[in-house]
């Protein structure tokens, strides 16, 4: 049946529903959102999800009226825009009202939109000033379901199918201010939307960046000009000249480099191309007009010339840009985002070099496995910062117990602060037709041998003095770190194919993913044919996996994630601190009750695999998912 509507939805209604939303925003804000929020529950009986795939383009999408959507059916091929007209009301998801073309009035429930974790005063403030009164929207292929009230609306979980027409958007000034902001409260997934959604604004930089770049192509210095346009994608993604000249100029480079990406960082890398404005001359010239001077060079074919007169504007630009690339790095490090980390910082150093630009990439650089070209690099630039010399000592210690023969062990017995995935060559992933994937000993491996050490592709802690819980198709309760992780991952896909690849291999309880090699599962330079210097988004990728549903990264988290308490809080408050985590390669090993081998924290929230006894060639090595019976049964379909 087509929706129907019920008389509440009337203009006196509404602006009665908003006095009590802004009445309570009043409390809150007095007690600044750190008061206990109790149990909270998702005001949607999530009796009828969407299941189809995400995998639409918006301009191929039909108008649609709220008239015309279906209950519980997706409109295929349709969208449905419109003006909000309420304020919106946040707890585990928002609720708000939106308005067609046509007058007709439709509630609509967003999941997964808030980036990231914020207590709730934060989020209901980031809420209310992206979906504002008035603000134009846009929903792809609308599913309709019933709302807790029994009234129908339109439920989106993914955010990539909810978009908003920007009208005036934030300059870069303001952008840095509110992403610094973000990232002093540790929200900074949300820094990184600040962050990336003002340089986007900016033309001139990466106009520089691309002009030299095309210089730099033409005179066959193919590093340099890889280098120079992927920091003008970073900064301005949407420009296929731009990407036309990365793509021509990473051709050549990994060519010969013989398509090793390890090898072709380091020559992008080279320490001879970094510039700084304390050596270099001022110029009494505009960057408009250095920048003219440039192009007038160019057109005369003097490249040398026009790539100096480059150089000069970009080292005499205000900084700006550069300052939020580099916040844009420091974030992505706080997220374990290093390809993001990598690209950022890289983008800074191709405008001028410092110490914190030096920091960040080389930190990167290490997380990415490429250790000894971030210590090559910090020994090229020196330096005395006092974070560099921690950098410098943290590369060193690594690199002293580094996993070669017996050093597994001393690393185990001493995890150093630079933590990059690292897997034993004594181990393989395999398939085993009645019990899926697995890993099993390659060689005989004795007893108290580190196997793996993993970073999580995502991680997620609850820390609030109440419970959250949300209940998925199955009516299962998760707790609120669970619920956090699975909006964290799907506010992030929008923006990280890289995550979204890496989820790909992981299985969905449906159809088993293929057999992938392990060192292919750990984090790496060109893991998941990232691309080169560049953040990892969906269209910086040349070949990549069908969209995730909501559903399928709702069951992959189920399957596949972890859980951990903080070991260090009271029996009483151990609820208080509960960790859920996301991994790779960790999420291959199977369950045995009688286990081989154990998880363990190593580093932050990187984890270990060490074997508890002797395995033998060939072996199967396992782990325990959980000791209770009834949770194996439950959740696996694991019997005794």
């Amino acid at each position: 049946t087509n929706l129907e509507y019920v008389a509440l939805l009337n203009p006196f209604t509404l602006r009665m529903r908003d006095f009590g939303l802004e009445r309570d925003y009043e409390t809150m804000k007095v007690s600044k959102g750190e008061k206990s929020e109790g149990i909270a529950f998702a005001q949607s009986t999530v009796l009828g999800t969407k299941t189809d795939s995400a995998d639409f383009e918006w301009n191929s999408l039909s108008p649609i009226g709220a008239k015309g959507l279906k209950l519980f059916e997706s409109c295929k091929g349709s969208v449905l825009r419109g003006t909000i007209i309420a304020l919106p009301a946040v707890a585990t998801g928002i609720t708000t009202f939106l308005q067609d073309d046509s007058g007709v009035i439709v509630r609509i429930g967003l999941y997964n939109f808030v980036p990231g974790k914020m207590n709730r005063l934060d989020s209901t403030e980031y809420v209310r000033n992206r979906l504002r009164s008035g603000t134009k929207v846009e929903i792809a292929e609308p599913f309709t379901k019933i709302f807790f009230d029994g009234n129908r609306g339109v439920r989106i979980d993914d955010p990539r199918e909810f978009r908003i027409e920007e009208g005036h958007s934030s300059d870069l000034a303001s952008a840095r201010h509110k992403g610094n902001d973000f990232f002093r409260k540790k929200q900074f997934q949300a820094a990184v939307e600040s962050y990336t959604s003002g340089l986007q604004q900016e033309s001139l930089i990466p106009t520089l960046l691309s002009n030299r770049a095309q210089a730099f192509i033409n005179l066959e210095r193919w590093a340099d000009g890889l280098a120079d346009a992927a920091a003008s994608l970073t900064i301005r993604p949407g420009c296929e000249k731009t990407l036309h000249r990365y793509q021509k100029a990473t051709k050549q480079v990994l060519a010969q480099q013989e398509q090793s990406k390890s090898a072709a960082l380091r020559v992008v890398l080279e320490p001879n191309s970094w510039h700084s404005p304390e050596v270099t001359t001022p110029s009494p010239h505009s960057l408009e007009q250095l920048k003219n001077e440039g192009n007038e060079a160019f057109k005369n074919r003097d490249y040398e010339r026009a790539i100096e007169t480059y150089t000069t504007a970009l080292l005499a630009s205000d900084g700006n840009v550069r300052a939020v690339l580099g916040n844009w790095s420091q974030a992505s490090l706080e997220l374990r985002c290093y390809h993001e980390a990598l690209a950022a910082a890289a983008a800074s150093m191709r405008i001028w070099t410092d110490d914190k630009a030096i920091y960040r990439l080389c930190k990167a650089l290490a997380q990415l496995n490429e250790t000894e070209l971030a210590m090559d690099l910090l020994q090229y630039y020196g330096g005395s910062a006092p974070g560099l010399i921690d950098l410098k000592s943290a590369l060193f210690e690594y690199a002293s117990v580094l996993p070669l023969g017996d050093n597994d062990r001393a690393m185990m017995a001493s995890p150093p602060m630079i933590c990059p995935d690292w897997a034993s060559t004594s181990i393989e992933t395999f398939y085993d037709s009645a019990k899926g994937r697995g890993i099993r000993a390659r060689d005989p491996v004795p007893s108290d041998c580190l196997l793996i050490v993993e970073t999580p592709l995502s991680v997620q802690t609850s820390d609030d003095e109440g419970f959250s819980f949300t209940y998925d198709q199955n009516r299962t309760m998760h707790d609120k770190a669970q619920a956090l992780l699975q909006a964290s991952i799907m506010n992030r896909i929008q923006r990280d194919q890289l995550l979204s690849e890496r989820m790909s291999y992981l299985y969905d309880g449906t159809t088993p993913p293929p057999l992938v090699k392990l060192q292919d599962l750990l984090n790496s330079v060109g893991v998941a044919n990232a691309p080169l210097l560049l953040p990892p988004r969906p269209d910086f990728f040349s070949s990549k996996c069908p969209p995730l549903t909501a559903n399928q990264i709702r069951s992959i988290l189920s399957i596949n994630s972890f859980g951990s308490v903080d070991p260090t809080a009271s029996h009483q408050q151990s609820f208080a601190k509960k960790e859920s985590l996301i991994y790779s390669a960790v999420s291959m090993f199977n369950h045995s009750f009688e286990p081989n081998c154990l998880i363990v924290p190593y580093s932050g929230s990187s984890r270990a695999v060490v074997t508890c006894r002797a395995v033998e060639e060939g072996e199967e090595l396992t782990i325990s998912y959980h000791k209770d019976p009834n949770v194996l049964k439950e959740k696996w379909g694991i019997k005794r």
